[in-house]
């Protein structure tokens, strides 16, 4: 109810909702009140901003922050404190994914995904859902430590991708975040990445009201770099929110489908040690990561003991979070551990296998209901019959191949007549339009095969929804065909390349059949354009009667794929062949189901210009015909300052324009002039666009006369260019170098400033702990110290992050470049923080334990010292009382008995002998590792 979504309980958000162009998208007005976090949250995910899950709230009243306020008032320093007045990101997040469709949830995780954010593997109740229809749009790249020589990589679905699982777990209350340790897990040396949401992220310690009980998972692939990588192979994460107690299903899926389980937990009662001991058998193993002191952790201790034979857990099985523990020393122990678990043999799983142990233990799938399993039966009965991608192309799609390539020929040699010779114009147009029809009459003569007819009654009989299913889990099942028959071949021509003396004939084989074993929805569609267009031929050459025809139905459909956000094609990649019939008819019912005025039927007129294009620039003036027909606005990308050597991309875009006047077409044109000097290239060039202007004038007119078209004619009469307002300039890669480097400077500055200032901060602190008597130093006093010292660094980091902002908000040159690096420097500045946080503590602790020691050490001395005394003074008393005198040989005799006796009735120390050169060595080496390693 906060966010407002109660409405969308049966009207769900679509793709084409989010998509929409309206005011309100075109606009970025940050969300003033909790109903818009929903569609600011769905905004910035589509334009992959990593402040998607960012749920602060603006207030309406913008000149609030303006008037007067006394702050004497009580509640003055409360104000804008209420956590009522947002929500958790992650409640937020499955809100959202309660009132969207599944082909938006594909979405969402995509970009999430691409965004690095963790995804929800299982819903919280009451929906508690597994998402695996969800997970089936992502593919990742990698390269594991074994391919590093080879300098291979893998591509795989996510979803079939089988590797270890981590989950990460929380039995009771914690004082220390799960998630935020994952994320330190996770995130390289280098750079810091949140990706599991957090209590110290923005909004993230507001309570979660429905996110408890969400699963979420997260991933590591390696990049082939065996000096950074965290891990030398893909490894899943899992991070269940909230108590294990309270979410007993999900902590059972968990445990089923994990290599190791990391419990984090501060104590443990009889009824939780009963719950754990359930576990007795299960092949996974489990780490207790523990933050107890004192007598909770003797108890935890106990009942560990009991559990250690139950769940065969060792010593290394425990880790221990200390109060006053190093967190960089603890997260580098933490993810040795991981290390240890992955590189050790260990059951591997995939998302599809999660999702059969899922509905075992009674939680369904997002794939479970009728209308996804009607779909994934339509498609999976066309791609079952796929062995060989080659052979199924030429068994199934038999219009495509030669027989559609001398199709294409001949049409473009109808409009461009080069190879008349003496023959005369009819009879040679004559001759190609038979040529033509036996083509398309051959075309008509092949039958549906089985393929072909199951992908059509897959469209053509299924309703709305079951076949937006059918046509998802096609693209997948093609998709994931095609990748694993691309990756045989590669590895093949690799070899081949490298072994073969470069045998050009068998690597020139190779490369055709890896050009030829693509297969997608497009080879689908096009087969059925062939179709329609062969069919249309023979009706029109009165070969078939117009009622008797099969396919006029087809259009329609293609036109519903495209109203439901599925691409078509124009033009192909292999025959360079637009079916004009086909879509012409295509966005004719297209037109016809979004009703009103569309110009896509005009504008389509332009295609039919392509085949008359000269040989020189052929293939990139028809993309070019194509692209600017279609466009209102055309983007003309010219990446070089001297505009003589535009003239290749000029000429194609001049031609372009000058067919599309012939439409009736105008569009508009903006040009990009990329790698210029600096920003000011636009006052600095104003010669260069009037000599461009000249340029784009003479070429109208050369290109005008190629077209037989002998009038005068300028570059603006065939589209709206004006040069000062449509001509933008990037400045080159060195701009941003120096405006990064001179931020960079700064940064520097503010850094040392930050370290010298927390430096004297410990100097200081150290002399005063020397100084002071033990007395003094109570059992708080490290908290006491620490407290200080988080403030001083807060401080230190508020001024840093303070000086980014106000260096941003200067009038500097060129700022707007490096915007985009604003973000690296904030996590810089966050990393230093915690960099000297752990610098200070240790430095603190170890003041005071040196004070404590030399205290130790001047209490014995004392003891030492007073004994001795007393023994001396003893001995001079019995020699008085002698009534000899004593030789001097005698006094020393008596003295070393007295003393070999004292030292042997002296208190025995408990200090421990060091080696202090070998302590040095191990001290100096640890630090030369240190600075060694990256980041």
């Amino acid at each position: 109810m906060k966010l407002g979504l109660h409405k969308r309980s049966n009207k769900k958000f679509t793709m084409g909702e989010v998509l929409e162009i309206n005011p309100d998208s075109l606009t970025t007005i940050p969300p003033q009140t909790l109903e818009d976090l929903p569609w600011h949250f769905l905004r910035k995910l589509i334009a992959l901003s990593g402040t998607a899950r960012n749920t602060d709230l603006v207030p309406k009243d913008k000149e609030a922050g303006d008037e007067e306020v006394d702050i004497h008032d009580e509640g003055f320093f409360l104000r804008g404190m209420d956590s009522g007045d947002s929500v958790n990101p992650l409640d937020v997040l499955c809100a959202v994914l309660f009132c969207s469709d599944s082909f938006l949830h594909q979405e969402i995780f995509l970009k999430m995904s691409m965004c690095q954010f963790a995804l929800p593997l299982i819903l919280p109740p009451p929906k508690h859902i597994f998402m695996l229809w969800a997970l089936r749009d992502i593919v990742r790249k990698w390269r594991p430590h074994c391919l590093v020589e080879k300098r291979g990589f893998r591509e795989e679905s996510l979803v079939q991708t089988s590797m270890p699982t981590i989950s990460f777990v929380r039995m009771g209350r914690s004082s220390f975040s799960k998630s935020k340790l994952l994320n330190e897990v996770l995130s390289s040396p280098q750079q810091h990445h949140d990706f599991f949401v957090h209590r110290d992220m923005e909004c993230g310690s507001v309570p979660r009201e429905i996110s408890d009980g969400l699963v979420e998972i997260s991933w590591y692939f390696p990049g082939g770099r065996e000096n950074s990588d965290l891990f030398p192979e893909p490894v899943a994460f899992t991070n269940l929110r909230g108590d294990i107690e309270s979410y007993w299903p999900q902590f059972s899926f968990l445990t089923e489908v994990s290599s190791a389980v990391f419990i984090i937990t501060e104590n443990m009662s009889d009824k939780q040690y009963g719950m754990l001991a359930t576990l007795q058998g299960s092949a996974s193993k489990y780490y207790f990561v523990l933050n107890v002191d004192g007598e909770k952790s003797r108890e935890m201790l106990t009942f560990l003991n009991k559990l250690a034979p139950l769940l065969s857990l060792t010593k290394s099985q425990k880790l221990v979070k200390e109060k006053n523990k190093n967190t960089t020393e603890f997260v580098k122990k933490f993810r040795s551990t991981i290390k240890n678990i992955v590189n050790s043999p260990q059951k591997v799983i995939s998302i599809e296998d999660m999702a059969k142990v899922s509905q075992e233990l009674g939680i369904q799938t997002d794939e479970d209901i009728k209308t996804c399993q009607n779909g994934i039966l339509h498609a999976s009965e066309i791609t079952e019959e796929i062995k060989d991608v080659v052979v199924y192309k030429k068994e199934m799609l038999k219009l495509q191949g030669d027989l559609w390539k001398n199709l294409a020929k001949v049409e473009k040699e109808l409009c461009r007549m080069k190879r008349q010779a003496d023959t005369s114009a009819e009879d040679y147009k004559a001759q190609l339009r038979e040529k033509l029809i036996a083509l398309r009459y051959e075309q008509n003569q092949c039958d549906l095969t089985t393929g072909i007819t199951k992908f059509i009654n897959g469209m053509q009989h299924l309703h709305s929804k079951e076949k937006h299913y059918f046509l998802k889990r096609l693209k997948f099942n093609l998709d994931s065909v095609a990748r694993a028959n691309l990756s045989k071949l590669r590895e093949e021509y690799k070899e081949l390349y490298h072994n073969s003396g470069n045998d050009p004939g068998q690597l020139a084989q190779l490369d055709e059949l890896i050009s030829a074993s693509s297969l997608g929805m497009e080879h689908f569609m096009r087969e059925l354009g062939q179709f329609y267009e062969a069919e249309y031929m023979m009706m029109k050459e009165g070969k078939i009667i117009e009622r008797y025809r099969q396919f006029v139905h087809l259009p329609g459909i293609a036109a519903d794929l495209m109203l439901e956000g599925f691409p078509m094609e124009l033009m192909d990649g292999d025959a360079s062949n637009i079916p004009l019939q086909w879509i012409t008819d295509v966005l004719t019912a297209l037109h016809s189901k979004l009703g009103g005025k569309s110009r896509m039927k005009k504008a389509w007129k332009a295609p039919r210009k392509l085949a008359k294009l000269e040989d020189s620039y052929e293939h990139d003036n028809e993309l070019a015909t194509l692209v600017i027909g279609l466009s209102d606005i055309t983007l003309v990308n010219l990446a070089m300052e001297n505009t003589t050597e535009m003239k290749d991309i000029l000429q194609i875009v001049v031609h372009a324009f000058l067919r599309m006047e012939e439409t009736g077409h105008k569009p508009n044109c903006q040009f990009v002039h990329q790698n210029v000097s600096d920003v000011s290239a636009h006052d600095q060039n104003m010669r260069d666009r009037k000599r461009l202007l000249e340029q784009l004038n003479e070429m109208t007119r050369a290109a005008a006369k190629m077209e037989k078209q002998f009038r005068e004619v300028s570059f603006s009469d065939v589209m709206d260019y004006n040069p000062e307002k449509h001509t933008c300039f990037v400045a080159r890669i060195v701009c941003v170098a120096d405006a990064y480097n001179q931020l960079s400077v700064k940064y520097s500055e503010w850094e040392w400033n930050f370290q010298k200032e927390m430096h004297l901060y410990v100097a200081k602190a150290d002399t005063v702990i020397q100084n002071q008597s033990l007395e003094d130093i109570d059992s708080d006093a490290l908290d006491k110290l620490r407290l200080e010292a988080d403030q001083k660094l807060c401080n230190g980091q508020q001024k840093i992050l303070q000086c980014i902002q106000n260096y941003f908000e200067s009038d500097r040159q060129n700022l707007h470049l490096i915007e985009k690096y604003r973000e690296d420097f904030i996590r810089s500045a966050e990393g230093l923080q915690k960099q000297l946080e752990n610098y200070c503590f240790n430095k603190l602790q170890q003041a005071i334990l040196i004070r404590k020691a030399r205290s130790k050490i001047d209490s014995l001395q004392a003891t030492y010292v007073k004994t001795m005394q007393e023994k001396v003074n003893k001995l001079l008393e019995e020699c008085k009382r002698k009534e000899c005198k004593l030789t001097f040989f005698e006094l020393e005799e008596e003295f070393e008995k007295m003393w070999k006796e004292s030292l042997l009735e002296l208190p025995a120390s408990n200090f421990m002998h060091r080696k202090i050169y070998a302590d040095i060595h191990h001290q100096l080496s640890e630090s030369d590792l240190r600075q060694a390693s990256p980041g």
